[in-house]
Order: C-alpha cells, then sequence, then structure tokens
C-alpha cells in the first residue's frame, strides 16, 4: 500500500503560490461540469487559511460557525480525509454538541482503500476527480447530507507526478458539488495543516452560499438531488 507521502525537508511558506483554484461547481441540476477559474468569490478565507497555516484556536470560530450553517439547515456531514489523516473530523468533533451533526469519517490514506472502500476510480489519487469521488461516496456510505473530502501530496516526493504541496478538496452537498485546488509549501506537517484549513473554509464557504441562496429564493429547488 502506498499511502501520500510525507517527510519533507524543511521550506518556508510560499506566499506568491497559486491558492484556492475553484476547479468546479456550483454543479446544476443536471449535472453539468462547473467552471475552471479563480476563486473570486471568497478568496480571502480559503487563501487566508492556507497561507497563515491557522491553527485549532483560530480555526474554532469558523468551525462554530460551520456547525450553527448545518443544524440551522437540519444537514448532517461526514469526511473522506487522506493526508490530513481524520484531522478534519477531529476538528470538527472539538465543537461541544457536535453529534447533531457530524456523522463520522474515513481515513483513506493509502491508495488501495481509497479505491477498495471509496469507490476512487480516478487514474490519478491526488486530483478534482478523486476528490470529488471521495465526497460522493462518504456523502453517500453514511447518508449524510455533507460529503466533504480532501486529498492531497504532504512530501517529500512527488506522487503520479503531483507536485508536493497541492492539495483538492471537495464538498458536496443536496445543491451543489465544489472541489477547488489548494497549493502550500513548508514541512509535510504544514501542508496538513493547510490543507485542514483549507478544507474547512470550504466546506463553511459552501455551507453558508447555500444558506444564503436559500434566504434570498426561498422557494428555489435543490441543485443535485433535485
Amino acid at each position: 500500500m502506498e499511502p501520500d507521502r510525507h517527510d519533507a525537508a524543511p521550506s518556508p511558506w510560499s506566499a506568491d503560490r497559486g491558492l484556492g483554484r475553484m476547479l468546479e461547481g456550483p454543479t446544476d441540476a443536471e449535472g453539468n461540469a462547473g467552471r475552471d477559474a479563480p476563486m473570486d468569490e471568497a478568496p480571502q478565507t480559503l487563501e487566508g487559511a492556507v497561507r497563515r497555516g491557522e491553527r485549532g484556536v483560530a480555526q474554532e470560530p469558523q468551525v462554530r460557525a460551520l456547525m450553527d450553517d448545518l443544524c440551522e439547515r437540519g444537514w448532517s456531514i461526514a469526511t473522506a480525509e487522506s493526508l490530513t489523516g481524520g484531522a478534519v473530523a477531529a476538528r470538527l468533533c472539538e465543537v461541544p454538541g457536535a453529534g447533531r451533526c457530524v456523522a463520522g469519517g474515513i481515513t483513506a490514506y493509502a491508495t488501495p482503500v481509497k479505491r477498495d472502500l471509496l469507490g476512487v476510480e480516478a487514474d490519478v489519487v491526488v486530483s478534482e476527480r478523486a476528490a470529488r469521488e471521495m465526497a460522493l461516496a462518504v456523502r453517500a456510505l453514511f447518508e449524510v447530507d455533507v460529503g466533504l473530502s480532501v486529498t492531497g501530496v504532504a512530501g517529500p516526493e512527488r506522487q503520479d507526478g503531483v507536485e508536493v504541496g497541492t492539495v483538492f478538496v471537495c464538498a458536496a452537498t443536496p445543491e451543489t458539488i465544489e472541489t477547488v485546488e489548494v497549493s502550500a509549501d513548508g514541512r509535510p506537517d504544514d501542508v496538513r495543516t493547510a490543507a485542514v484549513a483549507a478544507t474547512l473554509a470550504h466546506v463553511t464557504r459552501v455551507v453558508g452560499a447555500s444558506g444564503r441562496a436559500r434566504a434570498s429564493h426561498p422557494t428555489a429547488g435543490s441543485g443535485v438531488d433535485g
């Protein structure tokens, strides 16, 4: 079994790499693919999380806001994680009352686990397609409203031609499927910390945007589940 790489040599955080690139979504009711464009909608949240390498205390208000949004909608969430090793689920569970909406999570660190347990068919398991397949699979397995996934390369070497520090995050809700690519530099722990921060920032934005859309269009239908 070959896990995502780790134990990279020290290197400084990069302030000029392309962070938070929107790869997909929102997906419409027919399942049409989204756009490939910069994340202009909320770059400060995602890019700021990656650039600062925010850790637990800094993420707490964000996670609480996410939990509030999920509970307000009556939504549940489950995670499928690779390089973060369950750290995203741990952050969610740190919030008091998390059991109201957190169903659980899967740590699919090794490639065979991604394929056998989550049904990932993408040739490259650190990719937009793999992140999407992971999010949809965990959403179906746990029968939850929000499937959240993260896959990436922490180092020290590239994996399947994918550069160290490349991370893909996907959030699949009843209304949309949105995927982003994030780049981060540093030691393996730095990359994993950035991946956790980016994942939480992304799902918070997606769920929050859904709530704002509902408030603006209370009779609007679902974009995914019909």
